[in-house]
């Protein structure tokens, strides 16, 4: 174990899943519990529209399983 690290509580690594604002493309972890976006009112994205895959970055545009355009 490296020093300093002992006796410590480590979250295993969970990959981050994004809720994706269709209109100004602002992203936010799921786990902040929004579902609009602060900047535009729009509902957030929290799947592909087309195929339901999850979206795991802030920066994606385009889905990562199908390919289309992150849109409703």
């Amino acid at each position: 174990m490296p020093p300093g690290t002992e006796g410590e509580d480590r979250t295993p690594d969970v990959p981050l899943h994004y809720h994706l604002c269709p209109q100004c493309a602002r992203a936010v972890p799921v786990q902040s519990g929004e579902l609009y976006c602060v900047n535009d009112g729009a509902r957030l994205l929290s799947a592909c529209p087309a195929c339901g895959a999850a979206i795991t970055s802030p920066y994606s545009r385009y889905c990562s399983g199908c390919g289309r355009i992150l849109k409703p």
